[in-house]
């Protein structure tokens, strides 16, 4: 799913040039896509998820539609407070897509257990969740991006 999440946004860039991804230094392999094709649209942030969160923001203030990846509890409860008042609370254009939900990084420890992200997402307010059950929803998400502008969370399994 995280492949048709990825594949389709650079899809829906090439039509969009608003459209800019931060990573917190995550990859995948159809991301290596995205990258290629829009290199100055793509910027590996390095493990720092609330400044991640805040530079997308600023990039959404100024006309940008941010789309920010990591790890589902970096995402959201550690950048939680990013996410409530740099994003949210202005109502900007940001989808914050956390891979790995439930135990799909089980055997890296407790800290990367997604279990509480949609509680925690579930309080910031103009922030709508979005699951994917499946790579069609998935795609779907992902081409909408350019046209729902209000601040997200979509949530993706690691696998493919």
């Amino acid at each position: 799913m995280r492949d048709a999440f990825f594949d389709e946004l650079a899809r829906t860039a090439e039509n969009d040039d608003r459209i800019v991804f931060l990573t917190a230094d995550h990859g995948a392999q159809s991301l290596d896509n995205f990258q290629a094709k829009f290199p100055q649209r793509f910027y590996n942030i390095g493990i720092a998820e609330q400044n991640m969160v805040s530079m997308a923001g600023g990039l959404a203030v100024k006309g940008k539609i941010p789309v920010v990846y990591g790890i589902a509890p970096f995402v959201s409860l550690r950048a939680l407070e990013q996410v409530t008042l740099d994003v949210a609370s202005m109502d900007l254009p940001v989808t914050i897509v956390g891979i790995g939900p439930g135990f799909c990084y089980s055997t890296d420890g407790y800290t990367h257990h997604g279990l509480q992200d949609v509680g925690a997402m579930a309080t910031v307010p103009n922030l709508s969740i979005f699951n994917s059950s499946d790579p069609e929803s998935t795609r779907y998400f992902a081409s909408n991006i350019g046209s729902d502008l209000r601040p997200k969370y979509v949530r993706i399994e690691k696998g493919q």
